[in-house]
């Protein structure tokens, strides 16, 4: 990487990601520097991760910015703090437009379930967040003869959830005690379900700060973000209704 990047990391909870990005990079010293970190609530437990290791913190949400365009307002900030690459760690809001074109190309995420496959058809979008994600994968593959396995997927960022091209990918296998269940028998072992997915994302957590570490050192060796192309479709034409079934039952779980 020719010039130095001053990174922006973006969180809305613990910011465990967060925590980790910062530690590698003021340990390995390759032309990111961690420079600032924006969360969207003042409740982040993120934000005291960040000062503790010399971070400047800043809140900011649209609820802010009522008045004025907060997508403009960001953008203006970011650049006066000298931002030059953007990365969202368990950001739940959706970023401004203005944003993503402003560091198109540098802005990248990080999502706990499989997307990336160039339609709707996946584990993203609006709720599909954290563990949701997790349960929606599970149950999903409760209903199928497919393999159990999950992934972390680092993608760069567009105007609609979880839609920007993959990066790179981590990913794990899972075990479950039943297929092929039907929607009813689905609702019957829920609670178990939720037990599992709960368990890929504890286990899956340590590799989602891996992974978007390796994306950020690829960056810095090369100056760009190589790009990872899925070669098979993740949810066949005849699975679609179970997909949405899986989404639509973890979604309303949690209300």
């Amino acid at each position: 990487m020719k010039n130095k990047e001053n990174l922006a990391i973006f969180i809305s909870g613990g910011g465990s990601t967060c925590e980790a990005i910062i530690k590698h990079l003021q340990q390995v010293n390759n032309g990111i520097e961690p420079t600032l970190v924006i969360s969207s609530t003042t409740e982040a437990g993120g934000i005291a991760k960040a000062k503790f290791l010399g971070v400047e913190t800043v809140v900011m949400n649209s609820a802010l910015f009522k008045k004025c365009n907060f997508g403009k307002e960001l953008v203006k900030f970011l650049q006066e703090k000298e931002i030059t690459m953007v990365s969202l760690n368990g950001y739940l809001k959706l970023m401004p437009v203005e944003v993503i074109n402003q560091y198109k190309g540098k802005i990248i995420n990080q999502h706990p379930g499989p997307i990336g496959t160039g339609d709707e058809y996946n584990f993203g979008g609006k709720g599909m967040i954290g563990e949701n994600v997790h349960l929606a994968r599970v149950i999903f593959s409760s209903m199928t003869e497919e393999n159990d396995w999950t992934e972390v997927n680092i993608h760069h960022v567009e105007a609609e959830f979880d839609t920007g091209k993959l990066i790179k990918i981590g990913k794990i296998d899972f075990e479950l005690p039943f297929h092929n269940l039907n929607q009813e028998e689905v609702i019957k072992n829920l609670q178990v379900l939720k037990e599992i997915a709960h368990e890929n994302q504890q286990r899956l957590l340590p590799i989602e700060h891996e992974t978007v570490i390796k994306a950020l050192d690829e960056y810095a060796n090369v100056g760009y973000f190589p790009l990872y192309f899925r070669k098979d479709i993740l949810i066949k034409p005849e699975q679609r209704d179970i997909l949405e079934f899986s989404k639509k039952i973890t979604l309303d779980s949690v209300k």
